[in-house]
């Protein structure tokens, strides 16, 4: 930046990779004011707008990269990029203010004039590049969580796309039509029948496989319909019964294995209600024994994130939960920061017989302890609050 009279310019280099498109050695562009305070906080947006021209203007960039700096430059310029074809169905008119409002030297100037008026072509996506292209664009929300949960949250989406893949191809995601999607939940529908599976699976490809599309579909202001809209399939209200009170208090309450610290975790399910991430994710904080109302913290932390923001809660401890707490009151370092409780121990419940149906598995002390909340006639605010549930008021 340097100041020539009482007015700042930006002044830069041409960088060496662009110096065969750009023949300028320098750039020196007017601030427009003469506040060296105002100046400096104009320059990144001025140094970004600068790096998207060279993109564009180089050949040697990716499909992708040209395709973005032209969205920014045109962005720059107060309109939204829009290729070519797109531009022409909305109308002459808009093409002509276009043009009118490119002063002389933009309108000579292929780059700036290429950006207002579409020359380059969306880029295309195939389906493989779909959950990078989704990640990307959602990487903020995995800020907060760990390598298991970000494992956990990728896994079943790539799932999703190989399965989809594996019945139309690695086709362009623009051209992917009703029929793809049809044909899809047609092969699902084979295998629901053939290996008598769940709906829940094949409801789960078609949730991530639309989500992934949708986001996509807005993020890129992509022309285009989502073709798996509607298409899940019907399926029980609740696959995970809650376990009988009579139940918990005859085989739960003096239950062994598979070892003490599932055993504590199991125990705290039962009168807390809560998710058994959020037991095993507890950290020494976050257990609060010598309070005067023993609690523990359920909160995001450094071993795992929370379902959602209504998740954050403080929980009571009572009972057998009070007591599994205070023999761990630093947490379950066994399982905090894996997925290997649940496992674990439904194994341990099903192999001694400790499932009240075949049905039922350690999630259903969740819905015991909502069960119970409803028989007690607790508030709704009150219920909502102690599940970690959205409330509406």
């Amino acid at each position: 930046m340097v100041q020539q009279g009482e007015v700042y310019y930006f002044v830069k280099r041409v960088p060496k990779r662009f110096s065969a498109f750009d023949k300028r050695k320098f750039v020196k562009i007017c601030l427009k004011t003469d506040s060296k305070s105002e100046a400096l906080l104009k320059i990144p947006n001025i140094e970004e707008s600068l790096l998207s021209y060279w993109i564009a203007l180089s050949d040697g960039t990716g499909e992708a990269d040209k395709f973005e700096a032209m969205v920014k430059i045109a962005a720059d310029r107060g309109v939204r990029y829009r290729p070519e074809n797109e531009l022409m169905s909305r109308g002459v008119d808009e093409v002509l203010r276009r043009i009118e409002d490119l002063n002389a030297g933009e309108a000579d100037d292929t780059v700036v004039s290429g950006a207002v008026l579409g020359a380059v072509e969306r880029p295309t996506i195939k389906l493989s590049q779909v959950c990078d292209e989704f990640f990307e664009l959602e990487k903020d929300k995995t800020v907060k969580k760990n390598e298991n949960q970000i494992r956990k949250w990728k896994n079943p989406r790539l799932k999703a796309l190989n399965n989809f893949i594996k019945v139309v191809g690695d086709m362009d995601m623009a051209k992917v039509e009703r029929d793809d999607a049809l044909e899809f939940r047609d092969w699902w529908q084979d295998r629901l029948l053939k290996e008598k599976m769940s709906a829940n699976s094949a409801n789960k490809d078609i949730t991530y496989l639309s989500g992934s599309f949708q986001t996509i579909i807005d993020r890129k202001r992509l022309q285009i319909q989502n073709p798996f809209a509607g298409l899940r399939f019907r399926q029980d209200e609740n696959p995970r019964p809650p376990f009988s009170l009579e139940w918990i208090k005859e085989k739960f309450l003096g239950i062994k294995g598979p070892n003490h610290q599932a055993r504590d975790i199991f125990l705290t399910l039962i009168n807390t209600g809560c998710r058994p991430t959020e037991v095993v994710g507890l950290l020494p904080e976050d257990i609060r024994l010598t309070d005067n109302v023993p609690h523990i913290k359920i909160r995001p932390n450094t071993v795992r994130d929370l379902k959602n923001a209504t998740s954050k809660r403080d929980m009571p401890l009572v009972g057998v939960s009070l007591t599994a707490m205070r023999r761990n009151p630093d947490g379950f370092p066994r399982y905090a920061g894996n997925d290997n409780f649940s496992a674990a121990m439904n194994k341990h419940l099903k192999v001694k017989g400790l499932l009240e149906t075949k049905d039922h598995s350690v999630y259903g002390l969740r819905h015991s302890f909502e069960d119970r909340l409803l028989d007690l006639n607790v508030a709704d605010r009150m219920a909502a609050d102690l599940m970690g549930h959205a409330t509406i008021r």
